[in-house]
């Protein structure tokens, strides 16, 4: 197995500078931030990244004004009292993407919230008690449970969320598989998220490194090489933060 130094080192020389691999490793929300979070920051998250998932991202990002405003600004006390008609209303809304059932997957999801709530007094408070070194577990959760949360769509949640997480882009379990693990190319099954889960936590023990930047400094250590200043300022558009990116996928710049 190739320790991870190897693939540091290799980020390095590929970004020209360890300064360069630095701005690309954007600081970690505090896990006392995490709780103070209202339920709605979460679920605006979870629908965005389901709403994300299959379309062009800066389709939904010109629209999400729309969609806050659709969508009651995602405040939870005033969707639970929403009756059948206002969901109905939704799926005929030319102000919102009119995705059946993505908007039955928000709705799914607000409930699951509701009951969360009751438990362990908020959303936020759940996500942020669950370990980073468990996040096999609870993207296993994610997608038992949650509706539409699966796969790369639940990492991304995770992620802009603020949660120190890792997202398995194609570059990062192409690293994995040069370190040794004995993975599928496109990883997903428990099996695989086991044994990825297990060899980053060793990873972290050894090197004190976030998830996060594990997952970063893993990305960009082989794969597509683009140049740092381009990361930076196309993995910013989707948020709307420039022009709208023409790309369906954004695996070559969130990782």
């Amino acid at each position: 197995m190739k320790p991870f130094n190897h693939f540091h080192t290799l980020a390095i020389q590929r970004k020209w500078w360890e300064k360069n691999l630095q701005k690309l490793l954007t600081p970690i929300t505090a896990l006392e931030q995490l709780a103070q979070k209202p339920d709605s920051y979460y679920l605006e998250w979870m629908t965005r990244c389901i709403f994300n998932a299959g379309f062009y991202w800066w389709v939904i990002t010109k629209k999400w004004p729309d969609f806050k405003e659709a969508f009651l600004d995602f405040d939870i006390e005033t969707l639970l009292f929403q009756d059948e008609d206002f969901w109905i209303n939704l799926c005929n809304d030319t102000r919102i993407v009119r995705h059946r059932k993505k908007i039955a997957a928000v709705r799914a999801n607000l409930s699951l919230i509701a009951d969360i709530r009751l438990e362990y007094g908020s959303f936020a408070n759940w996500i942020a008690q669950w370990p980073s070194s468990d996040q096999a577990g609870l993207l296993w959760e994610l997608k038992k449970r949650w509706s539409r949360l699966w796969g790369r769509t639940g990492q991304y949640f995770l992620r802009f969320t603020g949660k120190d997480s890792f997202i398995l882009s194609p570059d990062m379990a192409l690293a994995l598989r040069h370190a040794g693990l004995d993975i599928a190319e496109e990883p997903s099954s428990k099996r695989d998220m086991t044994i990825i889960q297990n060899h980053l936590n060793t990873w972290h023990t050894e090197t004190w490194l976030s998830y996060t930047h594990m997952s970063k400094i893993l990305a960009y250590s082989c794969g597509t090489n683009n140049d740092t200043e381009v990361i930076v300022k196309e993995s910013g558009k989707w948020e709307g933060k420039n022009e709208p990116i023409s790309y369906k996928k954004t695996d070559t710049f969130m990782r």
